[in-house]
């Protein structure tokens, strides 16, 4: 039998008109040390740099195989190599691709968490993704008052534990990928706005989501932006943000090991 041929680089980079893909693995089941090395090598020296800073083992797999993600993933629209790729960061620390490279209509943000990382690609358009680890113990509703708007908060209360927590994750990660989108770092977060779940019949592993603002003058921004949450298995949930200007994207999430 033969296998199904793979799309082009160019037909990918044509379907960011009409959609939004997130790609996502976990690094801490990948431990072959062949692989491991490719990933390495396609590292610039500062990124090496980096990785290894970090003291622990798992910590140093996070990100070495996060970033060889991202690399890999964008050589899915661009007839460019992984290791081509050149980078830079913007004000909050926000990595982008340089002027100079070439497919600079080419958006993406990353991000990773305990057993999960994740890109988002985009053509022209902001984008961020974020993703957290359900399990995480923190006295969570404390958070919520200093970080959420009141009417979030009220929808965590009179909840199970594990239904709050679940919500809880649900509005951090909206709002992180949110800032992560504009440019502005977790200190852009605000009780200015707050984020509606549309909670679907059954068990899906989407939903969507929207932004509205306590500002009724800034409705034609929220129409700007749209949203949407992804539940990983059970103690993962990401979160994309895309500054859509009011065309509704297809957004695609896909499991890829680099």
């Amino acid at each position: 039998m033969s296998k199904t041929s793979q799309p082009s680089w160019r037909d990918r980079f044509k379907s960011l008109q009409q959609q939004a893909h997130v790609w996502y693995c976990n690094p801490q089941v990948i431990f072959d040390t062949g692989k491991l090395e490719h990933y390495f090598a396609m590292l610039s020296s500062a990124e090496r740099k980096q990785q290894r800073k970090f003291h622990f083992k798992k910590d140093q797999r996070s990100y070495l195989v996060s970033h060889a993600l991202v690399r890999t993933v964008l050589s899915l629209y661009a007839d460019i190599a992984p290791q081509d790729w050149v980078f830079s960061r913007g004000a909050h620390g926000k990595p982008r691709l340089t002027e100079a490279s070439a497919a600079t209509s080419l958006r993406f943000n990353l991000t990773h968490t305990a057993d999960l990382c994740a890109c988002v690609v985009t053509r022209s358009i902001r984008c961020g993704v974020d993703a957290e680890h359900v399990g995480r113990e923190n006295k969570l509703l404390p958070i919520a008052r200093r970080m959420f708007s009141d009417i979030e908060l009220a929808t965590l209360q009179d909840r199970s534990e594990a239904e709050m927590q679940q919500r809880f994750f649900y509005y951090w990660t909206l709002r992180e990928a949110y800032v992560k989108a504009k440019g502005t770092g977790l200190g852009g977060s605000s009780k200015a706005y707050h984020f509606n779940i549309e909670d679907g019949p059954g068990a899906a592993k989407a939903k969507s989501a929207s932004i509205e603002f306590v500002d009724s003058r800034k409705k034609n921004l929220a129409a700007e932006w749209q949203f949407e949450i992804f539940q990983h298995e059970a103690n993962h949930v990401m979160a994309v943000a895309l500054k859509s200007a009011g065309e509704h994207k297809i957004i695609q999430w896909q499991f890829m090991e680099p």
